[in-house]
């Protein structure tokens, strides 16, 4: 069976580090999921990560996409 994405943990339960391909040689995503088995810690998690968003950027040398989801 062949999937589409790679995981990997972040250090820290429900957080993990995903990378999406289309094909081989065209990577489409990474992204951080939050999962901590709460919404409430989720919507947390995420607004402390976006409170940094300015020096996480600069880390990362450009701008990021911020999207929550939900379910």
């Amino acid at each position: 069976m062949q999937y589409s994405w790679v995981a990997a943990g972040a250090g820290k339960s429900g957080l993990s580090c995903n990378y999406t391909a289309r094909t081989r040689h065209d990577g489409r995503a990474v992204y951080r999921y939050i999962d901590t088995g709460s919404a409430e810690d989720n919507q947390a998690v995420f607004d402390d990560l976006h409170s940094h968003r300015d020096e996480i950027e600069a880390a990362y040398g450009g701008d990021l996409s911020w999207e929550h989801w939900s379910t």
